[in-house]
C-alpha cells in the first residue's frame, strides 16, 4: 500500500467517524432521505447500517451471526497485503473476518470478508482505518440499508 492509499483510508475512516458522531441528533429517515438522494459519501452512507440505528434485539439477517459458516477457499492466503501492503510471514492456517467491522454494521456475508492469519486478524480487529473504502469493498452497502431501512419501518 503506497502512502497516498493509507492516507485516503486514515482520512474516510475519520469522515465515517465524524459523520457517525455529527448525525446523532438527526432521524435517521432524515439521512435515508439523503442517502436516497445520492447526497451522501460513501463514509456517511455506511453509518447508516450502524446498530445504534436499530431498536434493541432488531438485526438484519446478515447480521443474525457474527461467525461466517463454511470452508476458506483453498486459493486463499491471508491477505495482509490488501490492508497493510506486504505480504504474510506467518502461519497459513486463515481466519475469516469481517472488512467492515461487524460491531460497526459490517454483515456476515462472503461480500464482506476477508481472510487473515490469526496474527493479522487479531492486529486488525474492528479497525475502519484499514478499510479500502471503495464501492467494490462495499458492495453490500446498499443492500444492508434496505434491510435497516424495512426493519425500521415494521418496527
Amino acid at each position: 500500500m503506497t502512502p497516498a492509499e493509507a492516507a485516503r483510508r486514515i482520512e474516510s475512516a475519520h469522515q465515517y467517524f465524524q459523520f457517525l458522531m455529527d448525525s446523532t441528533s438527526v432521524a435517521w429517515t432524515d439521512l435515508e432521505v439523503r442517502y436516497r438522494a445520492g447526497e451522501m459519501t460513501l463514509q456517511q452512507a455506511a453509518t447508516l447500517v450502524h446498530p445504534r440505528w436499530l431498536p434493541d434485539g432488531l438485526v438484519t439477517p446478515d447480521r443474525a451471526t457474527r461467525a461466517f459458516g463454511g470452508q476458506i477457499p483453498n486459493y486463499e492466503s491471508c491477505q495482509s497485503d490488501e490492508l497493510w501492503g506486504y505480504n504474510c510471514a506467518f502461519e497459513r492456517q486463515l481466519e475469516t473476518d469481517h472488512l467492515f467491522p461487524w460491531s460497526l454494521g459490517g454483515p456476515t456475508h462472503p461480500e464482506n470478508a476477508v481472510y487473515l492469519c490469526a496474527n493479522h486478524n487479531r492486529a486488525k480487529g474492528h479497525d475502519v482505518h484499514l478499510v479500502p473504502w471503495t464501492e467494490a469493498s462495499m458492495n453490500w452497502l446498499a443492500r444492508e440499508i434496505e434491510e435497516v431501512a424495512r426493519l425500521r419501518r415494521a418496527y
